[in-house]
């Protein structure tokens, strides 16, 4: 399943409500790929993450937020057994990490 959100060019030069709207289309991209993994009854679902890297904006604990709030707040299938997030520098692993712990998304890993 391919996805793709907005890109974040700078997002201190950006409205509240431009940045609004992206946010809702990241949040779109991950909940449609979640729907097309649910129709075709995957087991597994992986993401890197989009959005993320220079397409972020600057701001990459907003970006990998709403990613982790999109897979936290679906609700799932009996067939999802596994989703797995692929962060590909350390920075992004600290903030997604600093951001799952936040959200108490640790104690929903079985």
């Amino acid at each position: 399943i391919f996805a793709v959100g907005p890109t974040y060019y700078n997002r201190e030069s950006e409205s509240e409500g431009e940045k609004l709207r992206k946010d809702e289309k990241l949040r779109g991209a991950y909940y449609a790929s979640l729907e097309r993994a649910k129709e075709h009854k995957l087991e597994a679902v992986g993401f890197s993450l989009i959005s993320a890297g220079n397409r972020s904006g600057g701001d990459l604990n907003r970006t990998l937020r709403i990613a982790v709030e999109a897979i936290k707040n679906f609700k799932g299938y009996k067939e999802l057994k596994q989703i797995t997030i692929c962060a590909f520098s350390k920075v992004e692993c600290d903030i997604l990490e600093q951001v799952m712990e936040e959200l108490d998304v640790f104690e929903d890993v079985a």
